[in-house]
Protein backbone atom coordinates (compact mmCIF):
# COMPACT_ATOMS: atom_id res chain seq x y z
CA UNK A 1 0.00 0.00 0.00
CA UNK A 2 1.24 3.20 -0.78
CA UNK A 3 1.06 6.19 1.11
CA UNK A 4 -0.85 7.81 -0.83
CA UNK A 5 -3.51 5.19 -0.62
CA UNK A 6 -2.52 4.86 3.33
CA UNK A 7 -3.62 8.83 3.74
CA UNK A 8 -7.09 8.35 1.60
CA UNK A 9 -7.85 5.59 3.52
CA UNK A 10 -7.24 8.00 6.79
CA UNK A 11 -9.21 10.86 5.16
CA UNK A 12 -12.39 8.76 4.22
CA UNK A 13 -13.02 7.54 7.65
CA UNK A 14 -12.25 10.60 9.65
CA UNK A 15 -14.79 12.01 6.88
CA UNK A 16 -17.38 9.34 7.62
CA UNK A 17 -17.29 10.07 11.31
CA UNK A 18 -17.41 13.44 11.47
CA UNK A 19 -20.73 13.01 9.32
CA UNK A 20 -21.82 10.63 11.43
CA UNK A 21 -21.67 12.69 14.22
CA UNK A 22 -23.24 15.49 12.58
CA UNK A 23 -25.95 13.36 11.62
CA UNK A 24 -26.44 12.44 15.49
CA UNK A 25 -26.29 16.17 16.66
CA UNK A 26 -29.99 16.47 15.16
CA UNK A 27 -31.52 13.26 16.78
CA UNK A 28 -29.96 13.74 20.45
CA UNK A 29 -31.48 17.25 21.64
CA UNK A 30 -35.08 15.87 20.63
CA UNK A 31 -36.84 15.55 23.72
CA UNK A 32 -34.49 17.56 25.73
CA UNK A 33 -36.66 20.19 27.86
CA UNK A 34 -34.74 23.88 26.68
CA UNK A 35 -34.03 25.99 30.27
CA UNK A 36 -33.90 29.88 30.22
CA UNK A 37 -31.74 30.87 33.29
CA UNK A 38 -31.86 34.44 34.79
CA UNK A 39 -29.28 36.38 33.16
CA UNK A 40 -30.41 36.45 29.59
CA UNK A 41 -31.69 39.89 28.70
CA UNK A 42 -34.05 40.88 25.84
CA UNK A 43 -33.80 44.02 23.08
CA UNK A 44 -36.95 45.59 22.81
CA UNK A 45 -37.10 49.27 21.15
CA UNK A 46 -33.11 49.87 21.29
CA UNK A 47 -33.36 48.72 25.14
CA UNK A 48 -31.70 45.74 27.05
CA UNK A 49 -34.02 44.64 29.94
CA UNK A 50 -34.01 41.40 31.71
CA UNK A 51 -35.59 38.16 29.53
CA UNK A 52 -38.18 35.92 30.68
CA UNK A 53 -39.80 33.47 28.48
CA UNK A 54 -43.21 33.29 29.81
CA UNK A 55 -44.25 36.74 28.25
CA UNK A 56 -44.02 35.02 25.16
CA UNK A 57 -47.70 33.84 24.59
CA UNK A 58 -46.70 31.24 21.64
CA UNK A 59 -47.14 28.04 21.65
CA UNK A 60 -44.07 26.88 19.50
CA UNK A 61 -40.19 29.21 19.87
CA UNK A 62 -37.67 28.85 17.26
CA UNK A 63 -34.62 28.65 19.18
CA UNK A 64 -31.31 29.90 16.68
CA UNK A 65 -28.07 30.32 18.70
CA UNK A 66 -25.26 32.43 17.10
CA UNK A 67 -22.19 34.15 18.36
CA UNK A 68 -23.46 37.64 19.05
CA UNK A 69 -19.78 39.48 18.46
CA UNK A 70 -19.56 38.13 15.08
CA UNK A 71 -20.33 40.30 12.18
CA UNK A 72 -19.45 37.59 9.81
CA UNK A 73 -22.82 35.98 11.65
CA UNK A 74 -24.99 39.03 10.46
CA UNK A 75 -25.45 37.45 6.52
CA UNK A 76 -26.74 34.14 7.92
CA UNK A 77 -29.41 35.66 10.54
CA UNK A 78 -30.57 37.78 7.79
CA UNK A 79 -31.02 34.49 5.69
CA UNK A 80 -32.58 33.02 9.07
CA UNK A 81 -34.93 36.14 9.16
CA UNK A 82 -36.46 35.09 5.25
CA UNK A 83 -36.55 31.09 7.02
CA UNK A 84 -38.74 33.36 10.09
CA UNK A 85 -41.03 35.68 7.79
CA UNK A 86 -42.36 32.95 6.26
CA UNK A 87 -43.26 31.03 9.68
CA UNK A 88 -47.27 31.18 11.07
CA UNK A 89 -47.55 34.46 12.40
CA UNK A 90 -49.42 33.77 15.57
CA UNK A 91 -48.09 30.23 16.09
CA UNK A 92 -44.42 30.53 16.39
CA UNK A 93 -41.93 32.94 17.54
CA UNK A 94 -38.46 33.43 17.01
CA UNK A 95 -35.35 34.24 18.94
CA UNK A 96 -31.70 34.61 18.03
CA UNK A 97 -29.55 33.63 21.33
CA UNK A 98 -26.51 35.66 20.68
CA UNK A 99 -23.35 34.98 23.06
CA UNK A 100 -21.65 37.75 23.64
CA UNK A 101 -19.66 39.34 26.56
CA UNK A 102 -19.89 43.22 26.43
CA UNK A 103 -23.40 44.70 26.17
CA UNK A 104 -21.71 47.57 25.11
CA UNK A 105 -19.49 46.53 22.22
CA UNK A 106 -22.61 44.35 21.02
CA UNK A 107 -24.76 47.71 20.91
CA UNK A 108 -22.13 49.77 19.41
CA UNK A 109 -20.74 47.69 16.99
CA UNK A 110 -23.18 44.65 16.10
CA UNK A 111 -26.65 45.12 17.11
CA UNK A 112 -27.32 48.82 14.45
CA UNK A 113 -26.08 45.88 11.69
CA UNK A 114 -28.77 43.21 12.55
CA UNK A 115 -32.47 43.14 11.20
CA UNK A 116 -34.91 45.08 12.70
CA UNK A 117 -38.30 44.07 14.25
CA UNK A 118 -36.47 40.84 15.11
CA UNK A 119 -36.14 38.80 19.10
CA UNK A 120 -32.72 39.03 20.20
CA UNK A 121 -31.76 37.32 23.50
CA UNK A 122 -28.26 38.23 25.14
CA UNK A 123 -26.76 35.60 26.64
CA UNK A 124 -23.66 36.48 28.72
CA UNK A 125 -21.43 34.20 29.46
CA UNK A 126 -22.81 31.32 27.77
CA UNK A 127 -25.14 30.98 30.46
CA UNK A 128 -27.97 29.17 27.73
CA UNK A 129 -25.17 26.59 26.96
CA UNK A 130 -24.15 26.21 30.63
CA UNK A 131 -27.93 24.96 31.48
CA UNK A 132 -28.83 23.14 28.52
CA UNK A 133 -26.42 19.62 27.38
CA UNK A 134 -27.10 20.23 24.17
CA UNK A 135 -25.21 18.48 21.21
CA UNK A 136 -24.71 21.65 19.16
CA UNK A 137 -22.18 21.99 16.18
CA UNK A 138 -19.75 24.33 15.92
CA UNK A 139 -21.68 26.18 12.69
CA UNK A 140 -24.09 28.19 14.79
CA UNK A 141 -26.84 27.91 12.61
CA UNK A 142 -29.15 25.27 14.38
CA UNK A 143 -32.93 25.74 14.60
CA UNK A 144 -34.18 24.62 17.58
CA UNK A 145 -38.11 24.15 17.67
CA UNK A 146 -39.94 23.71 21.32
CA UNK A 147 -43.36 23.57 22.33
CA UNK A 148 -45.01 25.27 24.84
CA UNK A 149 -43.61 23.05 27.57
CA UNK A 150 -39.96 23.62 26.45
CA UNK A 151 -39.22 20.44 24.62
CA UNK A 152 -37.26 20.60 21.70
CA UNK A 153 -39.75 18.81 19.12
CA UNK A 154 -37.74 19.64 16.34
CA UNK A 155 -33.63 20.07 15.89
CA UNK A 156 -31.91 20.94 12.67
CA UNK A 157 -29.66 22.73 10.78
CA UNK A 158 -31.34 24.02 7.58
CA UNK A 159 -29.10 24.64 4.62
CA UNK A 160 -29.70 28.36 4.34
CA UNK A 161 -30.16 28.29 0.67
CA UNK A 162 -33.72 29.37 -0.98
CA UNK A 163 -34.34 26.08 -1.60
CA UNK A 164 -34.11 24.24 1.42
CA UNK A 165 -34.91 27.47 3.45
CA UNK A 166 -38.77 26.82 1.60
CA UNK A 167 -38.77 23.72 2.26
CA UNK A 168 -37.86 23.50 6.26
CA UNK A 169 -40.14 26.56 6.73
CA UNK A 170 -42.79 24.49 5.35
CA UNK A 171 -41.99 21.58 7.55
CA UNK A 172 -41.77 23.80 10.89
CA UNK A 173 -45.68 25.11 9.91
CA UNK A 174 -46.71 21.56 9.05
CA UNK A 175 -45.14 20.50 12.75
CA UNK A 176 -46.99 24.02 14.59
CA UNK A 177 -50.57 23.33 12.85
CA UNK A 178 -53.18 22.13 15.09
Amino acid sequence: MTKKHFLFIIISVIFIACNKNDASNNSTNIGKRIIFPKGLYYIENNNIKPFDIVNFNEKYKLIIPFGGECPSCIPSIKKWVKIIDRLKKGKVISFFILDISDTAVFNKMIYPLLPKGKNYILNLDYRFEKYNNLMVPEIRSHGLLINEKYIIISDEIPLIENASSDKYSKKINKLVSD
